[in-house]
């Protein structure tokens, strides 16, 4: 097998790693197949600990320069950070970190229940496996209009699987325009009742955004001009409001786009649901929050 050189790989992916952690994610990409479930549990793991923030002496908690521990910023932009702050990529062995997060997941014993995943656009009718029952539950996390741009936000990421970020994003909704968006998710909020059953529930988490200088309630938008369409009731709007600076957003400081302080979670069901106990109460202050 011919193992590709780091010479090949675009210069705004050298500028994050090591030459040496580089070589080794090289030559994994060059080994390893997305279609054999190992190697995608693989790159599961790696993805996870790709790229992420820094610890309190300073260095690196993933494989790349320190960076923000969700989002990329763009290449530029964390070219010129590496420069003014000097920073210098980790040299990480890839296999051994794989391995210590492997160990810190608590993979279930061989007595668990096999999931089953798939991948397809909501736009299109959902090909549910026809050994599977219908959903019980569908918890998702749909567009908020055009706040943000995930495949450009992930572009180290999408490196690693072999996926362009322009690719990504022209292959997802966005738009401005609240008409549309209803449009958008009455059709997929149809297609998701199509495999719900008729006690099963739709959990949305939608944020507020603003534009211009008005704050729209994405979730009450759906919620009065979407659920009742697609055969679903509305049974509760849970808010939570996060405090900026436990946001990723923050790290966009004062750019940080129309992406607001509050997200709701949307609750729907079908017409049997039955209605949800009291939800306990968050406490930001708690460290126990961010896993510290």
């Amino acid at each position: 097998m011919r193992v590709r050189s780091i010479a090949h790989v675009p210069d705004e992916i050298q500028m994050l790693f090591h030459p040496s952690t580089l070589s080794q994610l090289v030559s994994l990409q060059d080994r390893m197949s997305l279609l054999r479930g190992d190697d995608r549990f693989v790159y599961a793991v790696l993805l996870g600990i790709l790229h992420a923030n820094a610890r309190t002496d300073g260095t690196p908690r993933g494989l790349t320069v320190a960076m923000p521990n969700t989002f990329a910023m763009a290449p530029n932009y964390v070219k010129q950070y590496i420069r003014v702050h000097r920073l210098k990529a980790p040299e990480v062995d890839v296999l051994d970190a794989v391995a210590e997060r492997i160990e810190s997941l608590e993979i279930p014993t061989s007595g668990f229940r096999r999931g089953a995943a798939w991948m397809q656009d909501v736009r299109a009718t959902i090909a549910w496996p026809r050994e599977k029952g219908k959903a019980s539950l569908i918890f998702a996390s749909p567009p908020y209009l055009q706040v943000m741009k995930y495949g450009k936000m992930n572009w180290i990421r999408l490196w690693l699987l072999g996926h362009e970020p322009k690719d990504v994003d022209n292959g997802l909704f966005t738009s401005a325009s609240l008409a549309r968006y209803r449009e958008f998710m009455t059709a997929a909020l149809k297609r998701m009742r199509a495999r719900l059953r008729a006690d099963g529930y739709v959990c949305l988490v939608i944020g507020d955004v603003r534009q211009d200088a008005t704050t729209v309630n994405l979730a009450k938008e759906v919620a009065d001009g979407c659920a009742g369409l697609a055969g679903l009731r509305v049974l509760e709007v849970l808010d939570d409001h996060l405090p900026v600076k436990h946001k990723v957003s923050r790290i966009w400081g004062e750019t940080r786009g129309r992406a607001t302080k509050t997200d709701r979670i949307l609750v729907l069901g079908g017409p049997k649901a039955q209605r949800l106990p009291a939800y306990p109460k968050i406490d930001w202050s708690s460290a126990n929050c961010y896993g510290v």
